[in-house]
């Protein structure tokens, strides 16, 4: 009977391990295959580890952006980048697991290439 406990013991430390170990291995995977981009006047965001999503936004359509880090995220170097767009309510794309000095980057490109379209705008 005690070497079953002991086996029991160690299969539990394993899971717990396993537990803490496998969420923070797919967060790192999950930013390896996260992408943001310009392509022309469009935000591109990619993702996806399985299976890949991309998604295209119109500069010119976009209104608000904002940045944020969970505890998490600052452990892992990481940041989400939240994009809102004239048509819609709340946030049209939302990309986390974006390496945090690259998401702070893309932030001041994307308002300077904002400011850009709306001058051009306004010369029309």
């Amino acid at each position: 009977m005690p070497a079953i406990t002991g086996v029991l013991g160690y299969a539990l430390i394993v899971l717990g391990i396993l537990t803490l170990v496998l969420p923070l291995i797919h967060a790192h995977l999950h930013c390896k295959a996260t992408s943001i981009s310009f392509d022309d006047d469009k935000l591109v965001h990619e993702t996806g580890i399985l299976n890949n999503r991309k998604k295209k936004i119109p500069v010119n359509m976009i209104t608000d952006s904002s940045s944020s880090r969970t505890f998490i995220e600052k452990f892992l170097g990481t940041g989400t980048l939240s994009i809102s767009t004239s048509g819609s309510t709340g946030y049209e794309m939302v990309c986390d697991g974006l390496d945090y000095s690259e998401l702070e980057t893309l932030h001041q490109k994307l308002y300077s290439r904002i400011r850009i379209l709306k001058a051009e705008e306004q010369k029309k």
